[in-house]
């Protein structure tokens, strides 16, 4: 079996497009998540649904805000989990996780593990010489995808 795990901020959601997305975050407002999506949506969903047909599983695994409250965790997790209802319906497994946790403790076990994220410190703590592997989501990911 394989996996693909996929980060949202900056992966795949355009948060860094909002010039006002730190202050937005500071401000506690959730709604600096529920915008559209860096890619469309259907190439997208093709693309995921053609790695499905491969025998991947798919998954999201995301952080919170940074130093946020339990509430405003909470919000967010809804505002999130909202948007890979709409923009990726096809995922099973779902993880919004507290800011800096470590992303591979919410991986489950499979011979494959792919996360795609756009953040360094994150892709180096994922690697392991075998098992996970990162994909810099700084690159057209679309094109990676279909590589595999």
């Amino acid at each position: 079996m394989k996996r693909i795990y996929f980060d949202l901020d900056g992966t795949l959601y355009p948060l860094y497009q909002d010039p006002k997305w730190l202050e937005r975050l500071l401000a506690e407002d959730e709604t600096v998540f529920s915008g559209g999506c860096i890619y469309d949506k259907n190439e997208l969903a093709d693309t995921i649904m053609s790695l499905q047909s491969k025998g991947y599983e798919v998954g999201v695994i995301t952080w919170l805000p940074k130093d946020a409250t339990a509430e405003y965790e909470k919000r967010c997790t809804q505002v999130k989990r909202e948007w890979v209802r709409e923009y990726l319906p096809m995922v099973n497994d779902f993880n919004a996780v507290s800011y800096g946790t470590p992303k591979q403790q919410f991986a489950k076990r499979a011979e494959t593990i792919i996360l795609v994220d756009d953040d360094d410190r994150v892709r180096a703590m994922w690697d392991t010489p075998k098992q996970r592997k990162s994909i810099d989501a700084k690159q057209n990911i679309i094109d990676i995808l279909r590589s595999l």
